[in-house]
């Protein structure tokens, strides 16, 4: 397992741990591999246009997002091949490092339960550079 693979389960454990009290529907991170992830960055997908999908995410973002003094920035959602609809959203920590991107997905799951991913100092571009492609 390389190093980046191994900061991710890290980091999400963490999460899990630390948030797990306001995760909605049992979402299981350490039960997928990481292959299991959609595409941190959106990778030449198409952006997409579901209000209900979209809401759902947002709200969700939004009560982690206060719960644990996050900011989040404007999301965006597209459509990937394999898991469909993707909203994803950058966010920054209190002290936190700008060289690194924090960012927010949700997917749904092929059950229809949505599933959630935090992740903390990805070398990816923000999602600002990527809605200018």
């Amino acid at each position: 397992m390389n190093i980046t693979k191994t900061r991710v389960i890290i980091i999400i454990a963490a999460f899990n741990f630390l948030l797990h009290p306001c995760l909605a529907e049992g979402t299981s991170y350490m039960a997928h591999d990481i292959e299991g992830l959609p595409p941190y960055a959106d990778d030449g997908e198409d952006f997409a246009d579901d209000p209900v999908f979209a809401a759902e995410c947002a709200a969700k973002a939004r009560d982690i997002a206060d719960k644990n003094h996050l900011k989040l920035h404007k999301p965006l959602l597209t459509r990937n091949s394999k898991f469909g609809l993707v909203w994803r959203a950058d966010f920054d920590v209190p002290d936190g490092v700008e060289e690194y991107v924090n960012r927010v997905m949700f997917w749904k799951w092929p059950d229809g339960r949505l599933a959630t991913f935090f992740g903390s100092n990805l070398d990816v571009p923000p999602l600002e550079r990527q809605r200018d492609k």
